[in-house]
């Protein structure tokens, strides 16, 4: 093969993989406990990263139930977890400043509601939120992080930790007449 051709398909190799790639993801910041390890801005993949701590972050634990309209005999059971940081920890986390432009304010916590707040509040606490009318509960907690991402899917970023531990700052719960962040 010709040098010349050897330019032209390095230059079509090139290319192709530019198409592929959406503008590279650039993040704020972080606090120097968080490492990142994986990352990938292409559109095959995905836009994603990950970090790994441990890192301490202060704020709100959510539980959400989707709650069925009266007469629906579908209640949601376990509910949907996740964790607001306050804004002393918001600065501590990563958030994308390019491409889907969005910082951490939900944190995704990887199982139901049952799951994150049962530990913490014990089966006869969870339930009596199950009962409830409230469609949202919130709690000050402070939680580490022991592994933080974030990725794009269906045209939205979205971020997600696997908790080292969570803890309860005060046993006072929030109810909420609104679910924020259930549903599509």
């Amino acid at each position: 093969m010709k040098p010349t051709t050897l330019l032209v398909a390095a230059a079509l190799s090139a290319s192709v993989q530019a198409a592929d790639a959406p503008p590279k993801t650039q993040f704020t910041r972080v606090d120097p406990a968080l490492r990142l390890v994986e990352r990938s801005d292409s559109y095959s993949t995905g836009s994603r990263a990950r970090w790994l701590g441990p890192l301490t972050i202060t704020g709100r634990l959510v539980v959400e139930f989707d709650r069925a309209p009266p007469g629906e005999d579908q209640p949601d059971k376990y509910g949907g977890a996740h964790f607001e940081p306050d804004e002393h920890s918001l600065k501590k986390l990563p958030s994308a400043i390019n491409y889907y432009a969005k910082s951490p304010k939900v944190v995704w916590l990887g199982g139901s509601g049952r799951e994150v707040l049962r530990p913490l509040i014990g089966e006869e606490g969870f339930e009596r939120l199950y009962r409830g009318s409230a469609p949202r509960y919130e709690y000050q907690a402070a939680l580490v992080i022991k592994e933080l991402s974030t990725e794009v899917e269906c045209d939205q970023r979205h971020y997600a930790a696997v908790p080292s531990s969570l803890r309860l700052s005060s046993s006072t719960v929030v109810a909420a007449t609104e679910a924020k962040n259930i549903g599509c």
